[in-house]
């Protein structure tokens, strides 16, 4: 019944369009849904939830005061040097250098943190941060599309696709339906909010990483076949939501960052493998881009090669999100 009402005050605060921010008590009590329903858990819920939502304060003009220990820990750092790709299904791993430093986001974007890109008109293809070629994209959907443009009060256009979707709605749910397009939008527009607020440097940048940044996060300097190390045969349910999980305790839905902190990666990063794909930056010259880590719909033999994926940058699916990382502007 609570999470019905919850449900329904969310959507009435997006359709009354005052969706700026959503409130602190909305965003425990739909994460306390993801927990047992005891005082301890709940307790649990209210001390964890802010230290995962750094980027959900961006816009608010009490960020710095609030959440820039949590953004500062919000990051993991990448050191340069030597590392390895699992090479497809040879037993050889490729060399690779890297060198360079950058910080990859612990976790993937989440609702929350989309929120604030949609709530200061995001979506608006004027702002700078929407590419000609997504703008061309863009015009091209909505003059295809059968579903009216705008429905008072607000525009279907201006949302990610399964943004009112009872199944991924909770804020702490990584946004999916987004197409590439979209996700370097909001990599450009939070770097603009960074620099604007001061909390981001003004030689740094945010984006999505590469195919082999995110390879070097999930594989760290050693190749390994897991980001916690082991081998996949070697992993439970807690460390990754993949089809290919025992039945019994497979999840076959998209659940909230952090659910499996057994699958962390040497860096800190989380949530690498399943639950969500995630698009890189890296496309290539038929304009094919480049998707990661597989989610709750995918069994663990479809990804195990080097866990990408190649599907059109225009993609948009429930089960493709993204991650950001930090890094220097010179670096591309």
């Amino acid at each position: 019944k609570n999470l019905k009402s919850l449900r329904g005050k969310l959507i009435n605060v997006y359709l009354l369009g005052n969706s700026v921010h959503i409130t602190n008590n909305l965003r425990l009590l739909y994460a306390h849904t993801f927990f047992e329903r005891t005082k301890e858990s709940y307790i649990l819920a209210i001390s964890e939830l802010f230290s995962i939502l750094p980027l959900s304060y961006v816009d608010n003009s009490e960020f710095e005061v609030q959440a820039y220990d949590a953004y500062v820990e919000y990051w993991c750092s990448i050191i340069n040097g030597t590392w390895y790709l699992p090479n497809g299904n040879q037993e050889e791993l490729e060399e690779k250098q890297l060198t360079y430093l950058y910080d990859v986001a612990r976790y993937p974007i989440t609702n929350a943190d989309f929120s604030c890109f949609i709530a200061t008109n995001g979506y608006d293809l004027n702002q700078p941060w929407w590419t000609p070629e997504a703008k061309e994209w863009f015009e091209i959907q909505r003059s295809k599309s059968k579903q009216p443009q705008t429905v008072a009060p607000f525009s279907l256009w201006n949302y990610p696709r399964y943004w009112f979707h009872h199944a991924y709605c909770n804020p702490i749910q990584p946004v999916v339906g987004i197409s590439w397009y979209e996700a370097q939008a909001y990599c450009a527009w939070l770097t603009a909010k960074g620099h604007d607020g001061g909390w981001l440097d003004e030689g740094e940048i945010i984006r999505l990483p590469t195919h082999d940044e995110w390879q070097r996060v999930a594989t760290h300097t050693d190749g390994r076949e897991t980001p916690w190390g082991s081998t996949y045969s070697e992993r439970y349910p807690a460390h990754l939501n993949l089809k290919s999980v025992d039945e019994q305790d497979y999840v076959p839905y998209l659940c909230a960052i952090g659910c499996f902190p057994a699958g962390k990666a040497a860096s800190g990063a989380e949530d690498l493998i399943g639950n969500v794909w995630e698009w890189t930056q890296t496309e290539n010259k038929d304009g094919q881009g480049c998707i990661v880590g597989g989610s709750f719909r995918d069994e663990f033999q479809t990804i195990q090669n080097d866990f990408s994926r190649r599907v059109p940058g225009t993609e948009i699916a429930d089960n493709i999100g993204f991650r950001v990382i930090r890094v220097a502007k010179d670096v591309q």
